[in-house]
């Protein structure tokens, strides 16, 4: 998989390499990385190593990421098929298909 990536990486300009990022699945050239100079919804940030609390273990969660689609219509229909099939994923869509992401604000600005 390594040399795929490799591969996807060298395709990106000396400019690309230094301007934004951006997890964008639109852009065919990148469908491993996912990560694209193509103006997407999600920015890629880089991590400020000051924002870490030293003092904590290693094992202490400082960090959690979630990915969640804007577009919700994919949950409701993959909910739909996960129903039909009596299948796992049914539970997993159908929360990210009602999950309000404005109801986390609070937490994150903590």
């Amino acid at each position: 998989m390594l040399p795929m990536l490799e591969a996807e990486y060298a395709q990106t300009s000396e400019a690309e390499r230094e301007g934004w990022a951006y997890n964008n699945t639109s852009d065919s050239r990148f469908p491993f990385l996912g990560i694209t100079p193509l103006v997407g919804p999600q920015p890629v940030v880089r991590l400020n190593p000051e924002y870490w609390d030293k003092k904590l273990p290693r094992s202490a969660i400082q960090f959690l990421t979630f990915s969640r689609l804007a577009d919700t219509r994919r949950y409701t229909k993959e909910k739909e098929q996960w129903l039909k099939n009596n299948a796992p994923g049914y539970s997993l869509n159908r929360f990210l298909e009602a999950l309000d992401i404005n109801a986390l604000t609070p937490a994150i600005d903590k």
